[in-house]
């Protein structure tokens, strides 16, 4: 009788755990499909929203960044979106770049592609660089950082929309971070409006 009890005790914890891994399978599985299907509204959104013109893109590069002042401002797309990027004069070993895409509109798909990739690649180093995904006061960005020519490079969506990469010679992690503090956001959101 004991026997019987303990195999029927057994058998029930194992049908529980058992009800549990493919209740967690189900979980995990529908907050899968969920977040797909997330994506996939903000992909079309993007899609059929009208891109910033290059101009008023232009006119949002700031004319001095880091004490650097704007040398020029050059538009290069790719595969056809929206993009410009800010070049600024050279003081010494300092460099700055600044490159900001539109993910609106049909030809930004690519940039649209790696929305929310930032900040969930894997971390790494490899000799002198070191590859972070990290969280900076809200901002999930993908952040590398070149040890021997103290280089670093920062990529961020800003409002799921403008993929904003900044790649700083002469400058650590901690004073890039500071170049994003120096843009101004609340112009860019009403570029949008």
């Amino acid at each position: 009788m004991l026997l019987l009890a303990i195999a029927t005790f057994t058998w029930s914890c194992n049908v529980t755990a058992k009800k549990e891994n493919d209740s967690e399978k189900k979980v995990a599985k529908s907050e899968k499909a969920q977040k797909k299907k997330a994506e996939d509204k903000l992909f079309e959104t993007l899609k059929n929203t009208t891109p910033i013109n290059v101009a008023d893109l232009e006119a949002w590069i700031p004319k001095t960044l880091g004490g650097l002042s704007l040398e020029r401002a050059k538009s290069h797309p790719i595969f056809g979106e929206v993009q410009i990027t800010g070049f600024y004069k050279r003081k010494e070993d300092k460099i700055i770049n600044l490159n900001i895409t539109d993910a609106a509109g049909p030809n930004g798909e690519m940039a649209a592609d790696k929305i929310n990739v930032f900040g969930t690649e894997r971390e790494y180093d490899v000799e002198n660089q070191q590859h972070r995904s990290v969280n900076v006061k809200g901002r999930m960005a993908r952040q590398s950082y070149v040890t021997d020519k103290n280089m670093t490079m920062i990529s961020f969506f800003h409002k799921k929309r403008f993929m904003i990469m900044i790649t700083a010679h002469d400058h650590n992690v901690e004073e890039t971070w500071g170049l994003v503090e120096e843009l101004d956001f609340g112009s860019l959101d009403n570029l949008m409006e």
